[in-house]
C-alpha cells in the first residue's frame, strides 16, 4: 500500500486531473470530426468534458499544463474576482481571453436592448481553441447552455 500512495505523490507523476485534460484536449479534434453532423450544442452536450473536482486538487496547476500546450486562441471563463486574479496571475495573456460567467448572464439579459456585449462574448467563444468554464452556475442552467452553444471548439466545464 506504501508504494502505491508514493506512486500517486511521486513529483514526477502528473496529477490525474492534468492527465485528463491534457488528453481530453488532444483527442478532441478527432472526436469532432468523427460527429460533425451534430450542432455545438449537441456536441457538447454528449461529448464535452463536464466534471466537477474535489476542492482540494490544484486545478489552477491543471489549466496552466493544458493551456501551455494549446498555443492559439484560448478563453477561460471564471466565477468570481478571487479566481480571476488566481487565474490571470499564472498565465502570460498572450493568446488568452477572460469572461466572468456574470458578464455574459448580463449579455444575455440586455440584448434586446444592446447586443453588442453578447455579440462581443459569442465572438471570442466562436474563435476560441480552447475554452475553460471554471465554476459554472449550478442555478443558471442557460448560461452554461450558452457557453456550449457558442462553442465549436474544445470546451472544458470545470466544476470548482
Amino acid at each position: 500500500m506504501d508504494d502505491l500512495i508514493a506512486h500517486f505523490e511521486s513529483p514526477k507523476r502528473s496529477h490525474p486531473l492534468v492527465d485528463l485534460l491534457i488528453r481530453y484536449y488532444k483527442e478532441f479534434e478527432e472526436l469532432r470530426l468523427g460527429n460533425e453532423e451534430l450542432s455545438d450544442l449537441n456536441f457538447q452536450k454528449e461529448f464535452g468534458l463536464h466534471i466537477n473536482i474535489p476542492k482540494h486538487w490544484d486545478y489552477i496547476q491543471a489549466v496552466k499544463e493544458v493551456v501551455s500546450i494549446c498555443k492559439k486562441n484560448t478563453v477561460i471563463i471564471y466565477p468570481s474576482t478571487d479566481v480571476y486574479k488566481t487565474v490571470s496571475g499564472e498565465f502570460d495573456n498572450g493568446g488568452l481571453s477572460y469572461f466572468s460567467w456574470h458578464e455574459l448572464y448580463v449579455a444575455m439579459d440586455q440584448a434586446s436592448s444592446d447586443a453588442r456585449p453578447l455579440t462581443r462574448l459569442k465572438g471570442l467563444l466562436l474563435n476560441a481553441d480552447l475554452t475553460i468554464f471554471l465554476g459554472a452556475p449550478v442555478g443558471h442552467p442557460e448560461i452554461t447552455e450558452q457557453v456550449r452553444s457558442f462553442c465549436p471548439g474544445c470546451l472544458i466545464v470545470l466544476g470548482v
